[in-house]
């Protein structure tokens, strides 16, 4: 095991893509980590049930026992779920957290996140979210993903961090549904995982231009062989190849210009947020650009969803297996 320094950082360094669209799925740190209260620990393992952190002395841990001393879930006991956009970055879970109501067992919030790989996957943008960005699902089983092999990761969860962050996907009647993917193995470690993850519930859009789904820039994927973007520049080339300037304009007063990309997504984020914390409808224009961008998605895009295929291939979930998961689902059961 490799006991070199880590660096420990503080959870506001790293922006959350539900405050910051324009970084949509957000930055993560370049390796597996423990997310505790406000603070982000490197982690190190030679076995991935045996991680091991290095405290603010100098002195190297190993994770289960601060688990225990907090009365909390030890690693083997935590569900893993796949994360292959947003909910890899440190702020997304704590804000989540905060807004879904979790509440710990014991003494913190703690969440061990191991970096990984989905094979034969790519992360693409799926619809558009009233938070600001086109959100991602995972491409699979396709002509442009038979060689790629996509950053991912997996978050392991206790039973109330797995019930906020499904509500915060909208497993019941939201954007996704439950489903286990195969293909995912943990940096360092061999072995094929099948984990939980999400499963996008509309189909996968696809631009008029490139007559193919759209990569996220700031996800690492081996063998990509799709154009790849940031947030901002998917924005701004869906804007033209739907021909939407005018009309999103025109809804919102918004200015066309070279801004209109960074000024839409602040625009959509902050009435987000509005409906968030009041629980009031938004504004019209708010309501007329997601309605723009889900007629012209619908009419561009691949036949079926991710949802759709996972239901085919019978790894599909239901609400009660998702929010009340059998035992095998946990991270020592996977790992066997």
């Amino acid at each position: 095991m490799n006991r070199s320094r880590p660096q420990i950082t503080h959870i506001q360094d790293w922006k959350p893509a539900r405050k910051f669209p324009e970084t949509y799925p957000g930055d993560r740190p370049p390796h597996s980590y423990l997310l505790l209260n406000d603070k982000v620990y490197p982690l190190q393992f030679d076995h991935p049930t045996e991680l091991w952190m290095e405290n603010e002395t100098g002195g190297i841990v190993a994770v289960d026992e601060t688990l225990k001393k907090l009365r909390l879930p030890l690693t083997k006991d935590r569900y893993a779920v796949l994360a292959y956009g947003g909910n890899r970055n440190p702020a997304t879970l704590h804000i989540k957290f905060q807004n879904y109501g979790y509440r710990s067992p014991g003494e913190a919030w703690t969440v061990p996140v191991l970096r990984g790989k989905i094979h034969g996957a790519d992360v693409v943008a799926c619809g558009f979210s009233g938070q600001g960005y086109f959100y991602a699902d995972l491409l699979q089983n396709s002509e442009w993903t038979r060689k790629a092999n996509a950053e991912a990761w997996l978050i392991l969860l206790d039973q109330d961090q797995l019930r906020a962050i499904h509500d915060s996907e909208g497993v019941r009647g939201g954007d996704y549904m439950l489903a286990r993917f195969g293909g995912v193995t943990i940096d360092g470690y061999e072995k094929t995982l099948a984990p939980m993850g999400y499963a996008g519930k509309k189909p996968i859009l696809l631009s008029p231009q490139t007559q193919s789904p759209l990569g996220f820039k700031s996800v690492q994927a081996e063998g990509r062989a799709i154009p790849e973007m940031s947030p901002l520049q998917m924005l701004d080339h869906l804007l033209d190849a739907y021909g939407l300037h005018e009309l999103i304009c025109a809804a919102t007063g918004l200015r066309h210009d070279t801004d209109l990309a960074i000024e839409l997504s602040k625009y959509m984020n902050g009435q987000w947020w509005y409906q968030f914390n009041t629980r009031e409808q938004p504004i019209r224009g708010y309501r007329e650009v997601m309605r723009l961008f889900e007629e012209q998605i619908a009419r561009h895009a691949l036949p079926q969803s991710t949802t759709e295929q996972m239901c085919e291939s019978g790894m599909a979930l239901s609400t009660e297996e998702a929010y009340h998961p059998d035992h095998a689902l946990t991270f020592g059961s996977l790992l066997g």
